[in-house]
């Protein structure tokens, strides 16, 4: 159980670290930006990535039932 969970923290880590890259390379988080805007951004992103691929594997999951 502590594998799974060690590696689930991981894959978390990633995410967040590939959410904040995203962000700042967009320009969306930048020297202006407040921790409270940034916050608020990297929250959003955070849940436009899961909801695109909650999309993706529902999609697959219609795919495989057919």
């Amino acid at each position: 159980m502590g594998v799974i969970l060690k590696y689930v923290l991981y894959i978390m880590l990633i995410l967040l670290v590939y959410i904040i890259a995203r962000d700042i390379y967009h320009d969306k988080i930048n020297n202006n930006t407040t921790i409270e805007e940034a916050k608020n951004q990297i929250t959003d992103s955070a849940r436009d990535v899961v909801d695109d691929g909650m999309k993706a594997v529902k999609a697959d999951i219609k795919s495989l039932q057919k």
